[in-house]
């Protein structure tokens, strides 16, 4: 559970960063 969540985290930071550079 701890790992799916770290990958959860990590794949949410990227989605922030791809949004960011999109604007």
């Amino acid at each position: 559970a701890y790992m799916m969540e770290a990958d959860a985290e990590a794949m949410l930071k990227k989605i922030y960063q791809e949004r960011q550079n999109l604007m």
